[in-house]
């Protein structure tokens, strides 16, 4: 129920048809507590459904920051180790593992923090194909072009050149 930035107040999150109505994210609440998502490992999961259609480890859709998401490890995931859809959620404690795309993807204004994060990424010797440690799109719809001001701190990326660190994309900054 937190604030997006897209082409409606409300769209349907990356992976649930659309007659699901429970896949649908956004508001107007930047303090919405959606609870606690801690000590958790989530491994093997995420899919890639079609093109720009994927399951990630972790997906957050509008999630406000009255929400508790800590001490988590997304491993070995078929797409994005966490991909956060606006909100302004705040995020700590978040390790990485062997991704087969990015490790922390942002979009739709997301206005939140990520502290104390770990992106580890593998090669295609390790039967993984990491991307970048971080792929950050800009706002979409009427404030497409504002930059992204969700913050990264304490933070390390292992397993990518320093030119292949971040995938910034569509205005963000």
């Amino acid at each position: 129920n937190a604030p997006i930035v897209a082409e409606a107040n409300e769209v349907q999150v990356e992976g649930i048809p659309s007659s699901v109505t429970e896949g649908l994210y956004g508001g107007s609440d930047p303090t919405d507590d959606s609870g606690s998502f801690t000590y958790c490992s989530i491994r093997f999961t995420g899919q890639q459904l079609g093109p720009g259609n994927e399951l990630q480890g972790l997906t957050l859709g509008g999630v406000g920051s009255g929400t508790v998401i800590s001490h988590v490890e997304s491993i070995n995931s078929a797409d994005d180790g966490i991909e956060i859809f606006g909100g302004t959620v705040n995020i700590s404690n978040f390790i990485v593992l062997n991704p087969d795309d990015d490790g922390f993807d942002a979009d739709q204004g997301w206005s939140g923090t990520a502290n104390n994060i770990v992106f580890i990424g593998a090669s295609t010797t390790a039967g993984f194909n990491s991307d970048h440690p971080f792929e950050l799109d800009g706002p979409e719809g009427d404030d497409a072009g504002q930059p992204e001001i969700g913050k990264f701190t304490n933070g390390t990326a292992w397993g990518r050149s320093a030119s292949d660190f971040a995938d910034l994309r569509d205005g963000a900054q």
